[in-house]
């Protein structure tokens, strides 16, 4: 699967994550205005009494302020660590929320360049159902931590990036439909069918014909076979995303009628409706989709139909 979509967090991308804000609290701790004033005092008066006169007024100047400075930052980065890392990593949240809704715009906005209107309407409905369960989420999060919101937070995510998956996994589907005339080779079936028909008249004297027929249909009808095929894996990639969205939608009504209750303790079942979603999702990719783009015989046929579509019918 492509990795903008669907993807859960790897251990390598956690420790990213880690490594990201360990680095932003030390950056934050050293720039601190309490960190940096006082050891750009000391560095002057340290330039000053090397270079110019040592006495206990310039150690002082140098010390004391050196002193302040050092203590800033471990207060920020040991005593405040864990304060500066919650508030980066709410930085980082919102601004992957940005990014998954940029790579929502952009999956909307190929499905209505390629005419998949069902896969636009698809993107929007589910976007709208992840952001308003993300944002009471985060909601609630602000009042207070809580561990519950939190792992809604992680599974809305995941499902979330599932269900941009399986639409852009019926887009390229879709995309490929496109490219073979099933309606030119149902025509031309049909003549063949009304003009083998005239053959058997006289089976004899047109059996070199009538063979050339049954092979020119039998190729038609396993390219329209292979179509149909297709299109119903665009509609199952469709309905898993529809799943991943009502149970979007559950879990908000879920979480927002126990908060009513003064116990925002989301039930485990309505975890399991998340996690069963996405697990659902990535079985019928597994099943439906082929990495090479589909099986052999199937490539073979889908780009036997474009050729024929600039080919004369009679020919």
């Amino acid at each position: 699967m492509n990795s903008s979509y669907g993807t859960a967090p790897t251990p390598e991308s956690k420790m990213a994550q880690v490594k990201k804000v360990r680095w932003a609290v030390l950056r934050e701790s050293i720039q601190h205005p309490t960190t940096v004033f006082p050891l750009a005092i000391a560095s002057v008066a340290g330039i000053y009494a090397s270079a110019i006169h040592f006495d206990a007024t310039s150690f002082l100047w140098t010390a004391v302020p050196a002193l302040l400075g050092v203590g800033s930052w471990i207060y920020h980065y040991f005593i405040r660590f864990d304060k500066i890392a919650n508030k980066h990593l709410e930085k980082l949240k919102f601004q992957a929320l940005e990014l998954k809704k940029s790579v929502a715009e952009e999956l909307y906005k190929e499905c209505r360049h390629h005419g998949f209107s069902e896969g636009a309407k698809e993107v929007r409905e589910l976007e709208q159902a992840f952001i308003q369960l993300w944002t009471f989420l985060k909601d609630q999060q602000g009042g207070a931590p809580i561990a519950s919101a939190e792992r809604f937070l992680s599974l809305a995510e995941d499902s979330f990036q599932e269900g941009l998956g399986m639409l852009r996994s019926g887009l390229e589907t879709f995309k490929l439909l496109k490219t073979l005339d099933h309606q030119k080779l149902q025509r031309e079936v049909v003549a063949w069918m009304a003009e083998m028909k005239k053959y058997e008249r006289d089976p004899e004297r047109y059996a070199i014909q009538m063979s050339a027929l049954k092979t020119k249909i039998q190729s038609h009808h396993t390219r329209l076979n292979i179509y149909r095929d297709k299109l119903n894996q665009v509609h199952q990639f469709l309905a898993q995303s529809e799943v991943i969205e009502a149970a979007l939608e559950t879990t908000l009504l879920e979480a927002n009628e126990l908060l009513n209750q003064g116990q925002f303790q989301i039930k485990a079942d309505a975890a399991s409706r998340l996690e069963n979603a996405v697990a659902a999702a990535r079985r019928v990719e597994e099943k439906l989709r082929i990495p090479s783009g589909g099986s052999p015989d199937e490539d073979l046929y889908l780009e036997a139909g474009r050729t024929h579509q600039n080919q004369d019918p009679e020919s």
